[in-house]
């Protein structure tokens, strides 16, 4: 592929050089129709034209943006030439161009004419005006026999083109010998990295001309470099319609899905990468610093060829700057006194492309006392221009630059660059496939220790010996294989360590009172003890599924097990009379596997009833002794009030009789639905709100009248006191509270009342009896304690869930000196 593409390339320039060279032969058509156009744009009222207007005229045509080689020439009415303007013309003439021009003012008629010219042929345009003057136009053939004027920026035109060209044609004399049939269809040479062809061409009056053309073949190293870079491209295309090939059908994003993780963190890609970063950099700084350098020693060859044409022209005694302007090849331009003054050609003193005053760099160097002035940049129309002056002053004072450009067609710095560009492509993918090789090299060295490694974990990880490492790893494997030897050596400690613990646990599974299963995501039974047989009553087979009675006792437990996203779960299951407690428990968190848990409690269940009823039996006492305790309590005052002359008994009788009869029905509804206490608080009997500050006088007139001997002190507001509670529970818990405090053998009791400042109340009750020791403050609410012998321990139990049923509390506390301090705190009645 890459000696046809080269072959192509250079049959391509071959072809193309032949086409110039016959192209010679014949006048160009889109000339002529541009001409057509340019016949029309010239202005026949015009006299005599100037250079500069003939330039003017001629870059506002299509002949200038097709950049044909050109000759104007404005010719006045006796046949003179008054002015001529050759643009891009190579040496040579055109004949008959004075006939023409006489002709057109005889016929008073534009003519265009193909005619002989030197070289090729040429078009001929010639256009009268009102004043009896004509204007010829001459077009030659578009060939790089005419190199690009490579001052052209100086008229306005556009500059010589910046790639290098494919071919080069040079023309030699004029000669009057007759061309032969071979030269006439040209003849082609290599010699060397070169491929040369010859050619003579006819020209004016039998005269022919010898055209030369060179095609650069470049040598075998730049043609190995080139033809690399043509076999990556090849493939890098290949690879690429390969790809959408695969994007295409949808391969591609699926598998970079994939592998996306485990290629960007992979070691081998960042190896790769790396590598080629360090590669990339080093060559990329390179490359700058060598276009750079290219560039740097393009300024200096220019800069010390205008410096030497410069000293050349000025080492005359006198100097004529058009005729140091053909010989040197160059513009020239003179100042005086920082003025433009001369130049060597009219046309661009008129047109002063470079400004009329000397530029303020060159002023400035002047004055620091430099009399050369190295290149300087200036914009020229559309291009930069590389300026160089020199400088001298005269027996009056008078101080002259001379300026000259440099040249803008120079090709070698192209040549170079593009050398130096092939080749940091050359070195950069060659680095590419270097670092893709090195890495996969190294990956491959590197991880053969570590496929050791994972090797030797896989056989401990499916239970089986690690096989040996080598002994002599490389040394920044060495802590790693050291560590692994020592983790193999735990690991084997471990796992005689779990099989001996395993034998134990099979050993305690098999003597456990509670029979255990474990089960696959299959139902088929992992390990079974033997109380789960007795359990079952039948035989568990290891290795077997579930037996029929026990898949249908246990399949509703493991289906709903498996269907959640619980770790475990407890039933309880009747079976024939007995009651089974079955747990379930996922051996792994998600897994399917199960280990399962039965125990027979149908004796404990029994058990518990009993137990239960003895609990129900005690609180029945307890709450049967609320009601008993103020008709004790009236039956001592109706006792003191019949020895008591000075009461009137007929009404302490009927007061009290009111009172145990209200309490016999509060018997009675103990009786019928004593089952309010246990499930306290009542759904259907919110607390509500209750003059607290009522209930507390009632409650402490009934324990006056029942306990002469005890002193009751109070502190009650006046005005009623709002709370949320439920009065004869309320009630209730103030009698069990004032009770415990007279059982605790206190002489004095303070109780307080007091309407808190956010709403709801607080009562205080302080006794000075035998108090509650402080390691058993926190325990007195719970059920069944009691720090007396002969309690039952629900009553401060009871009077808490009712309390903070209705959203409050209570607390207790030691009181100096003795004592103990029960406080309750009601929520407001705004609440309820």
């Amino acid at each position: 592929a890459t000696t046809l593409v080269w072959f192509s390339g250079v049959r391509e320039r071959v072809d193309l050089a032949i086409h110039d060279v016959q192209s010679l032969s014949r006048a160009d058509r889109d000339a002529a129709a541009l001409l057509d156009r340019y016949a029309n744009v010239l202005d026949p009222a015009r006299a005599a034209r100037t250079r500069v207007e003939l330039l003017s005229q001629f870059a506002r045509s299509d002949l200038a943006d097709a950049e044909y080689p050109a000759e104007i020439t404005t010719w006045g009415s006796d046949g003179a030439m008054i002015a001529d303007l050759v643009v891009g013309r190579a040496p040579g003439a055109t004949a008959g161009v004075n006939f023409f021009a006489s002709e057109t003012q005889r016929t008073l008629q534009p003519s265009i004419t193909e005619v002989r010219g030197d070289p090729g042929m040429h078009l001929v345009l010639a256009v009268p005006h009102a004043d009896g003057t004509a204007t010829t136009l001459v077009v030659a053939p578009r060939s790089r026999l005419v190199p690009a004027d490579p001052f052209g920026a100086f008229l306005g035109l556009s500059p010589p083109p910046a790639p290098e060209p494919p071919y080069l044609l040079r023309q030699g004399e004029a000669t009057a010998q007759a061309p032969s049939a071979s030269m006439s269809r040209g003849s082609w040479q290599r010699m060397g990295p070169e491929l040369h062809g010859d050619w003579q061409l006819p020209g004016m009056g039998g005269m022919t001309r010898r055209v030369h053309a060179v095609v650069e073949l470049r040598s075998l190293d730049a043609l190995l470099i080139r033809g690399t870079l043509l076999v990556l491209f090849d493939l890098l295309v290949l690879g690429s319609v390969w790809l959408l090939m695969v994007m295409a059908d949808g391969v591609l994003p699926r598998w970079w899905r994939a592998r996306r993780r485990e290629i960007l963190t992979s070691y081998r890609t960042q190896l790769t990468a790396t590598l080629f970063l360090c590669f990339l950099l080093p060559s990329l700084l390179f490359g700058v610093w060598s276009f750079r350098r290219l560039q740097a020693d393009d300024r200096q060859a220019r800069d010390l060829l205008v410096r030497e044409t410069l000293r050349g022209v000025a080492s005359g005694d006198t100097v004529n700057l058009a005729e140091a302007s053909l010989r040197f090849e160059t513009p020239l331009f003179l100042y005086a006194n920082g003025l433009l003054i001369n130049t060597s050609d009219p046309l661009r003193d008129a047109l002063a492309p470079g400004g009329r005053l000397l530029p303020p760099g060159v002023v400035r160097t002047l004055a620091d006392g430099d009399a050369v002035t190295p290149g300087l940049e200036e914009d020229v129309g559309p291009a930069a221009v590389r300026l160089g002056f020199r400088a001298a002053t005269d027996s009056a004072g008078v101080q002259f630059v001379l300026a000259a450009p440099a040249r803008l067609d120079e090709r070698l710095l192209d040549r170079r660059r593009n050398d130096l560009a092939m080749f940091l492509l050359f070195a950069l993918a060659l680095g590419a496939l270097a670092a893709l090789w090195a890495s996969g090299a190294a990956s491959r060295q590197l991880s053969r220790p570590i496929r050791e490694l994972r090797e030797s974990a896989l056989a401990l990880a499916r239970g089986g010996r690690a096989p040996p490492l080598r002994e002599d790893p490389p040394l920044e494997f060495t802590p790693v294989f050291r560590a692994f030897r020592q983790m193999t050596g735990d690991l084997a400690e471990s796992r005689d360590a779990l099989e001996a613990a395993e034998r134990r646990l099979a050993a305690t599974l098999r003597n456990v009172a509670s029979g255990v299963l474990a089960v696959d995501e299959h139902d088929r039974v992992t390990f079974a003890n033997p109380r789960v047989e007795s359990v079952l009553g039948e035989p568990v087979t290891v290795g077997t599924a579930l037996p029929a009675a026990a898949q249908a006792l246990l399949r509703d437990s493991l289906a709903a097990l498996r269907s959640s996203t619980a770790d475990d779960l407890a039933t309880e299951l009747e079976d024939e009379g007995r009651r089974l407690s079955v747990r379930l428990a996922r051996l792994a968190p998600g897994s399917r596997r199960t280990v399962v848990t039965i125990d027979d409690v149908t004796e404990v269940t029994r058990a518990e009833r009993v137990l239960a009823w003895g609990e129900m039996a005690r609180q029945v006492a307890h709450e049967i002794k609320n009601p008993l305790t103020p008709m004790r309590l009236g039956l001592q005052h109706l006792r003191r009030a019949r020895q008591d002359g000075r009461v009137d008994f007929d009404v302490v009788l009927e007061e009290n009789t009111a009172r145990m009869l209200s309490e016999i029905d509060r018997l009675d509804e103990i009786a019928r639905a004593f089952s309010r206490y246990g499930t306290a608080p009542l759904p259907d009997a919110p607390p509500e709100p209750v003059d607290v500050g009522a209930v507390v006088r009632d409650v402490l007139q009934l324990e006056r009248m029942g306990h002469s001997g005890l002193v009751w002190d109070t502190q009650l507001p006046d005005g009623p006191v709002l709370a949320l509670a439920r009065e004869r529970e309320l009630r209730d818990v103030l009698l069990n509270v004032l009770e415990n405090a007279r059982l605790a053998g206190a002489g004095r009791v303070l109780v307080t009342l007091a309407a808190m400042a956010e709403g709801g109340a607080t009562i205080t009750v302080a006794d000075d009896g035998s108090g509650i020791p402080p390691a058993l403050l926190d325990r007195i609410f719970e059920p069944h304690f009691s720090t007396r012998t002969s309690g039952s321990g629900l009553g401060l139990a009871i009077s808490r869930r009712l309390i903070e049923a209705w959203g409050g509390t209570i607390v207790a506390a030691a009181h100096e000196p003795r004592g103990a301090v029960l406080t309750l705190r009601l929520a407001p009645a705004s609440r309820g």
